[in-house]
């Protein structure tokens, strides 16, 4: 899984389409979240992407934020 760093914040990304991963990276430089290797402690933030809202439910140690219907960056 993917990680990024923006000051002290690490991000973690997971997303159920791999080939779309190119889409994801060129987002998140565009907000200014550096790409790392290596991670020596826990993530601040996970985000995770699905393609399909069926059945997706959020998993017992997490707390969903927000959900979107559809996302859009041109």
């Amino acid at each position: 899984m993917p990680l990024y760093a923006f000051h002290d914040l690490i991000l973690q990304t997971e997303q159920e389409d791999q080939d779309r991963g190119e889409d994801l990276d060129c987002l998140l430089q565009e907000l200014s979240w550096i790409r790392i290797s290596s991670l020596a402690r826990e993530p601040h933030i996970r985000l995770s992407i699905s393609l399909h809202a069926n059945g997706q439910s959020v998993p017992p140690a997490a707390r969903e934020v927000f959900r979107v219907d559809v996302l859009l960056c041109p």
